[in-house]
C-alpha cells in the first residue's frame, strides 16, 4: 500500500470515528407549552368557547369581591418587605379582560361563518362550562375565600394564541368559501313603453265664480276640466261651455233690420205715374 492511501485511509477513519453533533431540538409546540386546561375542550373553537366563559365569570365576580380583595391588600402590604398595595392594577385587570373578550368573540364569530355546518350550539355548551369552575366558589359564605380564588386565578396561556390561529384559519377559510361566489345580478329595469296611470282624480274645479247666464246657486264648470273634454273623439256639450263676456264684447252686434213700412191705403188707389216727375 502507498503512502498517500495509508494517509487517506486513516483520515477518513478518524472522521468516523468522531462524535457527531446533536441536532438542535426544535421549540416547543403550543399544545407542549400551555397544556389544555382541566375540563376544557381540545379543538381549537370549543376551547376559546370555554376560555370566554371562564374569563368572563372572573370579570363578572369584580364588584363582588373588591372590597375583599382591598382588605387582603392592606394586611399584605404591612408584611416586611411586601410591595405597596396597588388597587389600580385590578381595574386595569379588568379593562384589558374585556378586550380580551372581544378578541375571543371575533375569533368565534369567523369560525361559525366559515364552518359549512352549525356549530354555535356547541360553542354555547363550552362557554357554560368554562362559566361553571366559579359555580362552586360564588355561592360560598366566605367571603375571604372567594376574594382569594379570585385574586389567585389567570387566564389559562393557551386561551389567546389558540383565539389568534382560530380567527386566522377560520378567516382564511371563509375567504376560500366565497372566492368563486357571484354576486347578485341587479334587477332588470322596468321596459320603457308602459304607460303610466295618473294617480290624481280628475274632479271638476268646484270654486270657480259664478259666470253670467248662470243659474243663482249654481257655478259654471271649466270644459277643459271635465272628463268629456278629455276623451279623444268627443266633443264637449255645449251647455257646459260657458260664454265669455269678452268674447261677446269684441263681436259687433249684427244690426236688426227695419220692418217695411206699410202702404198708405190712399196710395194703393192712385193710378201710377211714368216719366219724369217734377
Amino acid at each position: 500500500m502507498s503512502p498517500i492511501l495509508a494517509v487517506l485511509l486513516s483520515l477518513m477513519l478518524a472522521q468516523e470515528a468522531a462524535p457527531q453533533p446533536e441536532a438542535a431540538e426544535a421549540p416547543p409546540t403550543l399544545e407542549q407549552e400551555y397544556p389544555v386546561p382541566a375540563g376544557a375542550p381540545s379543538d381549537d373553537y370549543g376551547l376559546v368557547a370555554w376560555c370566554y366563559g371562564a374569563l368572563s365569570g372572573h370579570i363578572g365576580l369584580y364588584d363582588k369581591v373588591i372590597e375583599d380583595v382591598e382588605d387582603i391588600e392592606v394586611r399584605m402590604s404591612k408584611l416586611p418587605g411586601a410591595p405597596p398595595m396597588d388597587m389600580d392594577g385590578y381595574k386595569t385587570q379588568r379593562d384589558a379582560g374585556r378586550d380580551t373578550l372581544k378578541q375571543f368573540r371575533r375569533a368565534m364569530e369567523a369560525a361559525e361563518k366559515a364552518s359549512p355546518k352549525p356549530i354555535a350550539p356547541y360553542g354555547a355548551e363550552n362557554l357554560r362550562k368554562g362559566g361553571q369552575i366559579w359555580g362552586m366558589v360564588r355561592d360560598t359564605k366566605d367571603k375571604k375565600y372567594l376574594a382569594r380564588e379570585w385574586m389567585s386565578w389567570g387566564l389559562p396561556g393557551r386561551c389567546v394564541p389558540t383565539a389568534e390561529r382560530l380567527e386566522a384559519k377560520s378567516s382564511l377559510f371563509g375567504q376560500a368559501l366565497t372566492y368563486n361566489v357571484k354576486p347578485a345580478a341587479p334587477p332588470p329595469p322596468p321596459p320603457e313603453d308602459v304607460m303610466t296611470v295618473p294617480t290624481t282624480p280628475l274632479t271638476p274645479d268646484t270654486t270657480a265664480a259664478p259666470v253670467e247666464g248662470t243659474p243663482l246657486g249654481e257655478k259654471a264648470t271649466d270644459p277643459q276640466n271635465s272628463i268629456d273634454y278629455l276623451l279623444p273623439g268627443e266633443a264637449a256639450p255645449a251647455e257646459q261651455v260657458a260664454a265669455n263676456p269678452e268674447d261677446e264684447a269684441a263681436e259687433p252686434a249684427a244690426p236688426e233690420e227695419e220692418p217695411a213700412a206699410e202702404p198708405d191705403a190712399t196710395d194703393e188707389d192712385a193710378p201710377v205715374l211714368r216719366g219724369p216727375q217734377d
